[in-house]
């Protein structure tokens, strides 16, 4: 997906972009102790590649781009998961947390059009669909603010 961004993104100096990806990696087995089965609250944490440039991502193997993946995915560990609930909590206001991510591409002035990173999260394993609060199992599950340049949902 991060590769397939990037060579469709039209990007001025295509070659010398820097780029990020962001993972969301599931932490409910990371966690010492892990979190228990039936636990139903988000246990997530976010996790981000090292720079690298558009033309590295497009022009070396696909190993490139997945052991820098993996790199990013093996940092989440029970010390990292602590010292990012520890950072959270000591913040005064956290909506700007969230945003932290996003910058402007080469070329436009648009807050979010044009950003060269890519945010991945997968639902796949969420029983999203299992879950009945009470009024019948939802038809519908997605996210609730999008801010972004585009959105691939598979189901």
């Amino acid at each position: 997906m991060w590769r397939c961004a990037c060579k469709v993104r039209r990007v001025p100096d295509h070659n010398n972009q820097p780029t990020r990806l962001r993972i969301l990696v599931d932490v409910r087995n990371r966690l010492n102790p892990p979190l228990p089965q039936q636990y139903f609250g988000n246990a997530i944490c976010a996790t981000v590649t090292s720079t690298c440039l558009y033309g590295d991502l497009l022009s070396k193997p696909l190993s490139y781009s997945a052991g820098k993946l993996r790199e990013a995915i093996e940092t989440v560990t029970n010390e990292y998961i602590r010292s990012n609930l520890d950072f959270i909590a000591s913040q005064k206001h956290v909506g700007g947390l969230r945003n932290s991510f996003h910058i402007r591409g080469l070329g436009t002035e648009a807050p979010f059009l044009g950003n060269p990173n890519l945010s991945l999260g997968s639902w796949m394993n969420l029983p999203v669909y299992d879950t009945d609060f009470g009024w019948e199992k939802p038809t519908y599950v997605g996210p609730g603010l999008l801010n972004m340049d585009a959105l691939y949902k598979q189901e």
